[in-house]
């Protein structure tokens, strides 16, 4: 099986590892990077579109959001090509926040109340009505419409806060078409996890839980990046929670997509808060997360390869998404300022040139972490950043405190100026 990956970070990255292990795949990924090119053969002159016609693959996975938004599933279906990635229709559930929060509520899928505003003046007059009161201890959250690479949130619980990001919204104009309306909710309290199924149109298979680390410092500190690391499972995430999520959420989501025609074959993110052993949804993603993907795919038994591709022909087969009983941890490595200015061009040590961690001793510090390239290049016989999330390093375990301490004994043998990372990986306070 030919298989043509799209896009060029981490989560491309691991995709390409996973999709490699399985028996008869041969993987090619447009543009790719720096670690791509370990499992899958980089095609760096070429659309993907132009790509895809002279590979002829059997299947195209698309990870990136952007071109999933931007109609590419349905240029290459229209070409004949199989495509595991929604159509632009089924992309405005992470392309437009005010989209996917009308469907939840057309369709009774349990989320936040929340209300919409274009202006300036209407987003801090909703933000400061009675129906939306917040304090230190009941923040609101505001969130532009768009696609922001995970950093169009804010979680607000002062007047000054409201202030500062709808000015830089509005005012400032930072997010672009993307912050031309806000979404502002009431705060969801809880634990959060997420969810990802994979859909063919009528059917849905769940695949593992993971906790993301989306602040940029230790305790939940900092502005939100796009994922400083992730653990699988999460530890929220029991089975009663899964069969919550099932009934209450994915069926009634698969039902909403067939109803409004929307044709889906692709994976959904399921951003969930759970409190009290109920879910309820933050956010829907179209794609697999990052660095979610990171570390759930370690997990994932079975032949993904045939999965994604009966997905994308509509006939869903359970059996190639098996679940292995190990845990999984990710820790991302970041450009210091990261994700505001940061600086790159820096070389990481601890890697070979295969990016595979330098002089790791398995017979005395067990399996090797996996390395996933997020932003690095190859310059020479160098590996240096290239990006704001630099790398991930991912580690398996028996149990999840055997997988982090796999993932951080990894992360310890690499270093580049400024490099950061947060500590507290799959150990935050409960």
């Amino acid at each position: 099986m030919k298989i043509l990956v799209v896009g060029q970070g981490g989560r491309e990255d691991a995709l390409a590892w996973r999709l490699s292990l399985d028996y008869g795949t041969e993987v090619f990924t447009i543009p790719g990077n720096a670690g791509t090119e370990r499992w899958s053969k980089n095609i760096t002159n070429a659309t993907p579109e132009i790509a895809a016609e002279i590979l002829k693959p059997n299947l195209v996975v698309i990870g990136p959001e952007s071109p999933l938004a931007n109609g590419l599933g349905d240029r290459l279906r229209a070409k004949g090509l199989l495509v595991f990635g929604p159509s632009q229709k089924g992309a405005m559930l992470e392309a437009s926040k005010v989209f996917a929060k009308n469907l939840m509520l057309k369709y009774g899928i349990p989320t936040a109340p929340a209300a919409t505003a274009k202006s300036f003046d209407e987003a801090v007059s909703i933000a400061e009505s009675r129906e939306f009161k917040h304090d230190s201890e009941t923040p609101i959250v505001i969130k532009v419409d768009g696609l922001a690479a995970g950093k169009g949130v804010t979680i607000a619980r002062s007047r000054e806060e409201i202030i500062s990001s709808l000015t830089t919204i509005f005012i400032k104009k930072s997010f672009g078409e993307s912050g031309k309306q806000v979404l502002i909710e009431k705060f969801l309290e809880g634990t959060e996890a997420s969810i990802l199924a994979v859909f063919d149109g009528k059917d849905f298979v769940i695949l593992p839980s993971a906790e993301d680390h989306k602040q940029v410092f230790d305790n939940d500190q900092g502005p939100n990046t796009g994922g400083m690391g992730a653990v699988s499972p999460a530890h929220a995430v029991t089975d009663e929670v899964i069969s919550k999520v099932k009934k209450e959420i994915l069926a009634p989501l698969s039902e909403a997509l067939q109803k409004e025609n929307i044709d889906y074959r692709g994976v959904i993110y399921v951003g969930l808060m759970i409190k009290d052993g109920r879910p309820f949804v933050v956010e829907f993603n179209v794609r697999f997360g990052d660095p979610e993907t990171q570390a759930i795919l370690p997990r994932v038994a079975g032949n993904l390869s045939k999965g994604l591709l009966c997905a994308a022909e509509g006939r869903l087969e359970p059996v190639h998404f098996g679940i292995s009983s190990v845990a999984s941890a990710c820790v991302m490595l970041a450009s210091k300022g990261y994700p505001g200015n940061y600086e790159t061009g820096f070389e990481i040590k601890g890697l070979t040139q295969n990016c595979k961690i330098e002089n790791w001793n398995k017979e005395i510090c067990g399996a090797e972490p996996l390395v996933f390239i997020s932003g690095a290049k190859r310059e020479g016989d160098r590996i240096v950043a290239s990006g704001g999330r630099v790398l991930s390093v991912s580690g398996k375990g028996k149990t999840l405190s055997e997988a982090i301490k796999n993932a951080y004994d990894g992360v310890s043998m690499i270093t580049f100026e400024g490099m950061h990372y947060r500590k507290d990986i799959g150990r935050r306070k409960r």
